[in-house]
């Protein structure tokens, strides 16, 4: 026998601008595809955020693929040049230091 909520949509509690909001943190409708067809995925364990990366994009490709509300110029393959191929997962912390730092006083961090 079947549990009744084997057949309802796993979003039918979601109102359509969370739905929306899920979509947009995905990176927009190529994001969310992408995470369906499992080339993303997005995992938050603690303090940590387990990301899928495509380091055969370039970097330009990548901040393309984000879809951010600002670009940089000095974010480019130039500056963050990679020998990486493929895919792979990695963790990623967020750290808020509370006051102003330069990058030298972040790395000494």
């Amino acid at each position: 026998m079947k549990n009744e909520n084997e057949n309802e949509f796993a979003s039918a509690s979601f109102t359509a601008g969370q739905l929306n909001a899920i979509v947009k943190k995905l990176g927009g409708k190529e994001g969310a595809m992408a995470f369906l067809r499992d080339e993303t995925a997005v995992t938050a364990k603690n303090d940590a955020f387990r990301v899928r990366v495509n380091h055969d994009l370039s970097v330009k490709e990548a901040v393309s693929a984000g879809k951010y509300d600002w670009e940089n110029d000095d974010i480019n393959d130039k500056n963050f040049p990679s020998k990486r191929s493929g895919l792979a997962q990695i963790d990623i912390r967020l750290v808020h230091f509370n006051k102003d730092m330069s990058s030298e006083d972040v790395l000494k961090e």
